[in-house]
């Protein structure tokens, strides 16, 4: 784990360059699990935390803007980029903590249901 010697910014930095260029998914994705692995080296609830969040969340690697012009994407994989925000921030700290990866996809799920009846 070699990375671990590269502070949290530095990681992030070269995460956001990398982001410039063209290259994979999982080169990004890698990038993304090192910066955690750095940023919460001395606190493993919230390295879970965080790992757990990003299993759920919907094109890690693109944004919404991006996501929305794409055609072939289903209107509820559009609405789940669009509100994952949202849906984290209305999670509390014990959620994020005591849910697993299945009961949160759940809890995110009815979330983006809800918004979407909210919208019709």
């Amino acid at each position: 784990m070699q990375y671990i010697l590269e502070s949290p910014d530095n990681i992030l930095k070269k995460y956001t360059e990398t982001t410039k260029y063209n290259v994979s998914d999982s080169v990004l994705l890698d990038l993304r699990k090192q910066y955690f692995d750095a940023e919460y080296q001395n606190d493993s609830v919230e390295l879970s935390k965080q790992e757990k969040l990003a299993k759920i969340e919907p094109f890690p690697t693109s944004s919404v803007k991006d996501i929305l012009s794409l055609e072939g994407i289903s209107p509820m994989d559009k609405a789940k980029k669009v509100y994952y925000a949202d849906w984290v921030t209305s999670l509390t700290e014990a959620q994020k903590t005591l849910l697993s990866v299945e009961e949160l996809i759940q809890n995110f799920n009815n979330y983006i249901n809800q918004k979407q009846l909210q919208d019709e």
